[in-house]
């Protein structure tokens, strides 16, 4: 932008020659002055101190050193992520009688969205497999309702045996119901497109929680920057060690 009275422009400034910037340039993130040498982190430049703290917090295993807290928070908003595409799977399903699969992206990028929120964009395999579970779970559970109509009589005899029965039977169940759409292409193979339209979502969910690369590139020399030119533009070849 420039002065009309003095035709001086102030956005960006020029230098004479090789000369230095008069004044060291700040670091964006910290807001302290760089000395001597930049780093650019995702295309933003930062200091040392800064760019150490970005790689401290970026690099953790995370196994052992994610916070309890933050992969609680993650399957608490996956485990209402995954109740709430349950209940919308099995709307569809029960009033077209149609395995949609756009639906079944749709719960998976519900759930995956939730987790990756949860934990704070965290990212890893860790929050990825958290993901691709409670989507599977819940396009499984939708089916349920269908299941209970479908084996009400053989429900109302293990009422009658008494509540072991019944233990043993919730035991049973669970891991059944999980391996269903398995069970099914193996007894009848028109069932794999069911089995491909789960697998659209859970796969949606696992996508959306990939542990995003750290992209890191320095350091660079304040006084080689080219005069007239800022420091998140065409930087110069870093420093060599």
């Amino acid at each position: 932008m420039a002065d009309p009275n003095t035709g001086l422009q102030f956005d960006r400034a020029e230098f004479e020659g090789n000369a230095a910037p008069e004044g060291p340039a700040e670091c964006p993130l910290c807001r302290r002055p760089l000395a001597g040498t930049y780093y650019e982190v995702r295309g933003v430049v930062a200091c040392a101190s800064c760019k150490e703290q970005i790689e401290a917090e970026a690099i953790l295993p995370t196994v052992f050193s994610a916070r309890l807290g933050r992969f609680l928070r993650a399957t608490l908003f996956g485990a209402l992520a995954a109740v709430a595409g349950c209940a919308l799977y099995y709307g569809v399903l029960a009033i077209t009688g149609w395995e949609v699969g756009l639906i079944s992206i749709l719960v998976g990028v519900m759930v995956g969205g939730a987790v990756k929120a949860g934990a704070r964009r965290r990212g890893g395999w860790l929050y990825q497999g958290l993901a691709m579970f409670l989507t599977y779970t819940s396009i499984i559970f939708s089916y349920l309702p269908i299941i209970f109509k479908e084996a009400a009589g053989s429900l109302e005899k293990v009422q009658q045996e008494g509540p072991v029965a019944i233990v043993v039977m919730s035991i049973v169940a669970v891991p059944l119901l999980y391996a269903l759409p398995f069970i099914l292409v193996a007894q009848d193979g028109s069932a794999l497109l069911s089995l491909l339209i789960i697998g659209f979502g859970v796969y949606q969910a696992w996508v959306m929680n990939k542990k995003e690369t750290l992209q890191v590139s320095g350091p660079y020399s304040l006084a080689a920057r080219t005069p007239g030119t800022s420091a998140t533009e065409a930087p110069p070849e870093p420093i060599q060690p």
